[in-house]
């Protein structure tokens, strides 16, 4: 079975112009373009065709990072349909994934489930991080409640999935509850 046959790559490719496009609007507003400098270095067209691949090029496995020349094999394929080796890659990171752009400036992808006010945070012990979900809960018989948190799904920001993020500093950490 070919990879055409397993996913639309019409829709694959809409998907993927139309969170490229989400991304120009939203440095548009900030006076930017894709050209701009991404918050951890690079520029947040690199940032974004990194993102939509997981800032991996697969096989049946990881193969190794892309390359600053494969930008030109993503740009086709996004563009014009044309297939590269870069196109199993898309195939497996970005169908049913959301992209998103947080309050702080990281872009990343996470499931289909993350909305608008989620937070991402790396959990204590971990280095990959995760979108969780807030909700204020009453408490009974108190006029303040507390707040719990719903692990959403992990996510691959860019920049920050090899640890980056971890602050070491414990005034800076902040403990939640997951139900």
């Amino acid at each position: 079975m070919s990879v055409k046959d397993e996913i639309d790559d019409k829709i694959l490719r809409a998907n993927i112009a139309q969170s490229r496009r989400m991304l120009a609007e939203h440095q548009a507003s900030r006076g930017n373009d894709l050209g701009a400098d991404y918050i951890s270095g690079g520029t947040l067209r690199d940032a974004f065709w990194r993102t939509m691949l997981g800032n991996l090029i697969m096989a049946e496995v990881p193969k190794g990072v892309p390359k600053y020349y494969h930008v030109d094999d993503f740009e086709s394929y996004v563009d014009k349909g044309t297939h590269s080796r870069l196109t199993l890659s898309l195939h497996g990171q970005a169908p049913n994934h959301a992209f998103f752009i947080t309050m702080t400036g990281y872009i990343g992808i996470g499931s289909s489930d993350v909305r608008q006010g989620d937070d991402v945070c790396i959990l204590g012990g971990g280095r990959v991080p995760f979108v969780i979900r807030s909700q204020d809960t009453p408490a009974e018989g108190l006029d303040t409640g507390r707040r719990q948190h719903h692990l959403i799904c992990d996510a691959y920001v860019h920049s920050i999935m090899r640890g980056e993020a971890v602050i070491p500093k414990r005034e800076q950490l902040e403990t939640i509850e997951l139900v």
